[in-house]
């Protein structure tokens, strides 16, 4: 198996077993008896965790290696999934979700850090687009089984998501030919070269990461929040949620395809901003929407959004930075940041106005604060706002 084939297919099963957790966690609680608060709770300390150890982790796997760290995170993963439905009262998820978090912090960075160290600008732009297909396509299919397997016995879903961090570990140990980490030498010596970093301005990338950490906002709330709605007030069943969450999951996946083969947005922040619009309304929508079948096209529109602010993210992390494993970090740090303050702050909202769908107005509204933030860092100081821009190469080594 391919050095890049091996990383994709480890993105896809990992993110396929976590998926089936993520979902099972938010259902447990609920037969736990957990108020929207509390599973804002679950979530934010999940978000907590892994946002405060991921540049941590990233760096650790910089000196360390990238095989030990993801083996040692996977393996972790798979011990919190299969002390989670021993779990008696919501208060003891408090704790596992927090441990789940800086479990899966030493597996994502690390793996992105380890698929970028060679290549150009390019060449990583096609390796994280396949990255981003591969796990969201994992992402797509997992809250699929996760509900179906749920139906039948909370414990099984967890069990088969802890037993499938097991086989991602193997996959880890198995692979025999670890992509060299870079060293003081070899950045300057090959400053100029095809597998340097490009120069990117910092204002564009404090634009990016508000668009990402806002996004993430909001689909943290749906997938810790949304499932006790639909459960408690839609009166649906566990397949039935697993199913929208696939939809949402399909159309990001295709997404990431899209931004993978699709290079014209490298150069422009038009698109960003068409998604974030697109997120904000449908959103909005979720507001009075009660059909299985309207909910099944917003969740597919808010994965084409997602899509998109995630990738951004990610791409212009990446490819600014020789220190792999931190820039990676960063990125997930983000991202975290907004998967913490989700769940807490739509679950506060939600017992605040005793209204299980306010989550939602509070994510557009923040997103939309989010949109003003980026035109500010983008308008020049002429006034005029820089949707096209052109990245610069490295700075000179000294």
């Amino acid at each position: 198996m391919s050095h890049r084939l091996l990383h994709y297919s480890m993105a896809l099963l990992m993110q396929l077993f976590i998926s089936v957790g993520l979902l099972a966690v938010p259902l447990f609680a609920t037969q736990l008896g957990a108020t929207t608060f509390e599973l804002g709770v679950i979530g934010m300390l999940g978000g907590a965790a892994y946002a405060f150890t991921v540049v941590a982790a990233g760096t650790l796997s910089d000196k360390l290696g990238r095989k030990r760290v993801i083996i040692g995170g996977t393996l972790f993963t798979g011990l919190v999934y299969i002390l989670m439905p021993m779990s008696r009262a919501p208060a003891h998820l408090f704790l596992l979700s927090a441990l789940s978090g800086c479990a899966m912090a030493f597996f994502w960075p690390v793996l992105e850090a380890w698929m970028s160290e060679v290549g150009s600008a390019d060449e990583v732009g096609r390796g994280l687009g396949g990255f981003n297909v591969s796990w969201s396509a994992g992402g797509c299919v997992g809250p699929f089984i996760g509900g179906v397997l749920y139906t039948k016995s909370s414990v099984l879903a967890f069990l088969f998501a802890a037993a499938g961090t097991v086989v991602v570990a193997c996959l880890a140990y198995l692979h025999k030919r670890p992509a060299p980490l870079p060293t003081a030498h070899s950045r300057e010596t090959h400053a100029f070269e095809t597998d340097a970093p490009i120069r990117v301005d910092r204002r564009l990338l404090y634009a990016v990461w508000a668009s990402n950490c806002a996004s993430w906002f909001a689909i943290a709330e749906l997938r810790v929040l949304f499932p006790k709605l639909a459960l408690v007030d839609l009166e649906m069943q566990p397949w039935m949620i697993g199913m929208l969450l696939f939809m949402l999951g399909l159309v990001l996946t295709v997404m990431f395809y899209i931004m993978g083969v699709w290079k014209r947005w490298h150069s422009t922040t038009l698109p960003l901003l068409y998604a974030q619009i697109l997120v904000i309304a449908l959103l909005l929508i979720m507001v009075i929407a009660d059909s299985p079948v309207v909910l099944g096209i917003v969740f597919a529109g808010l994965g084409a959004g997602f899509g998109i602010t995630y990738s951004y993210s990610l791409y212009f992390s990446i490819v600014g930075s020789i220190e792999k494993g931190a820039a990676s970090g960063r990125h997930e740090m983000v991202l975290g940041v907004g998967g913490l303050l989700g769940p807490f702050l739509g679950g506060a909202a939600a017992e605040l106005f005793h209204w299980q769908r306010a989550p939602y107005v509070l994510g557009a509204l923040l997103i939309l604060t989010s949109v003003a933030f980026q035109e500010f860092m983008l308008t020049r100081k002429d006034g005029v706002r820089s949707s096209q821009f052109t990245l610069g190469p490295p700075p000179s080594v000294k």
